[in-house]
Order: structure tokens, then C-alpha cells, then sequence
């Protein structure tokens, strides 16, 4: 039913953009024509005939910002970043309050790793519409993720939820700063909260045995790591924390039968169970 849906939209797209060839053979200096025809390129990832419509539409129309941001938009899509960035540029000097070329530029920026120029547009985002989730959200993980800023990363996270409280990704990224800056209750009430939202979520259990583990909580953690291993048995880094916490808890031979789950996942580990 998906395949089948996915497909008639496709095909409406294809339909509009015959629609648009018509009416630019009555009237090639059409600009709408060239903008709906880029736009129905761009949905059936069409990119670079896209790009050549848009540039059509900027022909007819320079001082338009919608075909200067859509133009970026697909700029991006193809990895072109830099000019991009230009023609997101161009939007905001046509609309300079306009929240979507501001979070399209940070995101490009993003791309390019240019974080701190990222922070100020996506705070341009905010500043146009303050209410945003999604704004707030990958602010955070810039903070969290490229610049290791975790008091603002928990700050960001925190308005993300306020915006939507059932959000599991804000809350597991909130538990991930959370344990960075060492607040492990509070780290573990926020993957727990993760958990009743997506309760088979291999990475919130681990995380959340991490807590653990730092305050001692050996056993407990156990379970914690324990669910994760059963979620995902393949992934080593949940069997390692766990060779480790049976080490902690005097657990010897549970330790070791952890512990060559590891070396069976990844041969090449150098570290030995004695090391932990």
C-alpha cells in the first residue's frame, strides 16, 4: 500500500511537471512555471534539473526569495555547500525574518563543520519562531555532539521537551549530557523516561547502565546492560560493560563469559578483562 501510495504521488509530480513544460511553451519567460516545475523536480529528487528551473525562475525574477531558497535547498542535497550557503544568503537579504532559510543555513553549515556559524543561524531560526522543536533540538546536538558544550546541549534539550514532552530522542540525547557532566540521577530519570516511549531502544539501556555503573549500582546496571545485549546481542559495546560490572561485583566466571562474547564480536580488541 506504501509502494503503491509513494507511486501516485510520483506520478503526480511527473503530471505537474508536464503541466509546467506546456505553459513555459506558451510563456517561456513564466516564472511561477519554472518555480512549480523546479519545485516537482526537487520532490522526485530530480536535483540538477531542479536546479537548471530554478535558475530559470531567477531569470525571470531575481528579487523572489522562495526560488533562492528552494535553489539552496537542492544545492545542498547535492553536496554543493558553498553555494548553498550563497543563495540562502540571498534569501534572507530578500526575507530577512524567514525561519526556514535561517535552519536551512545553519543545517548546511552543519554539513561543512562550521558549527559556530551554525549556532548563530539556528538562534536566527529561533529568534523568527521560538517555538520551534526542531530548531532547539539540532541546536542541541550541535552543542552536545560538535562542540562538547553539555550545560548548553541540557539547555536546549530541555526547552525541545517542553515543546514535546514524548519526544524519545530529546530525552535519550538529555540522559547523554546528563552523564557527560557526571548528574547521573538525573541522567538515569531521563532514560528511564526514554524508555517508556521506545522501551527497545539497545542504546537507552546501555546509556542508562552506564549511569548506573558510575554511582555503583552494579547490579542494577547489570540489568540494565543485560536488557541491551538481549535487544541487540551483536554490538560489543554493551557485552564489554558488562564483562566490566561482573569484574566490579565479584562475579568471575560471568565476567569472563562476557568477555569472550566480546572477543568473539571483535577479535581485534587489544584491552584483556584484567585491564578493567
Amino acid at each position: 500500500m506504501q509502494a503503491f501510495h509513494a507511486m501516485r504521488i510520483s506520478s503526480g509530480y511527473e503530471e505537474m511537471i508536464l503541466l509546467n513544460m506546456r505553459a513555459l511553451e506558451c510563456r517561456p519567460d513564466g516564472y511561477w512555471a519554472w518555480y512549480q516545475r523546479g519545485n516537482a523536480l526537487k520532490a522526485v529528487h530530480r536535483y540538477y534539473e531542479a536546479i537548471a528551473s530554478y535558475e530559470k525562475a531567477l531569470e525571470c525574477r531575481r528579487d523572489d526569495y522562495r526560488a533562492w531558497y528552494q535553489l539552496g535547498c537542492v544545492l545542498s542535497e547535492i553536496g554543493n555547500f558553498s553555494e548553498a550557503l550563497a543563495c540562502y544568503d540571498k534569501a534572507l537579504q530578500l526575507k530577512p525574518n524567514d525561519y526556514w532559510s535561517w535552519y536551512q543555513r545553519a543545517m548546511t553549515l552543519c554539513e561543512s563543520s562550521r558549527y559556530t556559524e551554525a549556532i548563530t543561524s539556528f538562534e536566527q531560526a529561533l529568534a523568527a519562531r521560538p517555538d520551534d522543536y526542531w530548531a532547539w533540538y539540532r541546536l542541541g546536538g550541535v552543542w552536545l555532539y560538535n562542540l562538547n558544550h553539555c550545560e548548553n546541549a541540557i539547555a536546549c534539550y530541555e526547552t525541545a521537551l517542553k515543546l514535546r514532552p514524548n519526544d524519545f530522542w530529546a530525552h535519550y540525547r538529555l540522559g547523554f549530557a546528563l552523564n557527560q557532566l557526571g548528574r547521573y540521577e538525573q541522567a538515569l530519570a531521563t532514560f528511564d523516561k526514554a524508555l517508556e516511549i521506545k522501551p527497545n531502544d539497545y542504546w537507552a539501556w546501555y546509556r542508562r547502565g552506564l549511569a548506573l555503573k558510575a554511582l555503583a549500582r552494579y547490579h542494577t546496571a547489570i540489568d540494565s546492560c543485560q536488557h541491551a545485549v538481549n535487544i541487540n546481542p551483536k554490538r560489543e559495546e554493551a557485552w564489554i560493560a558488562l564483562a566490566q560490572l561482573y569484574q566490579l561485583s565479584g562475579q568471575h566466571a560471568q565476567a569472563v563469559s562476557a568477555w569472550q562474547q566480546v572477543l568473539a564480536l571483535n577479535p581485534n580488541v587489544t584491552d584483556t578483562l584484567s585491564d578493567f
